[in-house]
């Protein structure tokens, strides 16, 4: 598995890169702004990005777009369910335990594998 990390700290992108690497996951890229991590995303085709709340950068919102037009699955670690209703998508509390984090990427990856596969030539389900 391959993951862009981004934050707006130094501190926030080593938490996030030690964190995947925990998983046994490579970071393929740390982003310290919203423009860094569309250009990063497009440039590496990661698997997932992983963005802390602290990313800064264009408004968030318009971000977002971009970065999931890149194929990659974008996961946001948001400080208050707020920011989850502003913005949509996947997100999960900063806070809750790191394997949580990780079952919410790999069922997010998952239900897309399901939604994107399609049934080999002759074969019906």
């Amino acid at each position: 598995m391959h993951v862009v990390v981004a934050g707006a700290t130094t501190a926030a992108r080593s938490t996030l890169s030690a964190l995947v690497r925990s998983w046994g996951w490579t970071v393929a890229g740390e982003a310290k702004d919203g423009y860094e991590a569309v250009r990063l995303a497009r440039e590496l085709y990661p698997d997932v990005l992983l963005v802390d709340a602290s990313l800064g950068g264009r408004a968030m919102s318009s971000l977002y777009g971009l970065m999931e037009s890149s194929g990659s699955l974008v996961v946001r670690l948001i400080d208050r369910p707020q920011e989850h209703a502003q913005l949509g998508g996947i997100a999960v509390l900063k806070g809750v335990p790191s394997a949580r984090i990780r079952r919410v990427i790999l069922d997010a990856l998952g239900e897309r594998d399901v939604e994107t596969r399609q049934e080999p030539p002759g074969e019906e389900q």
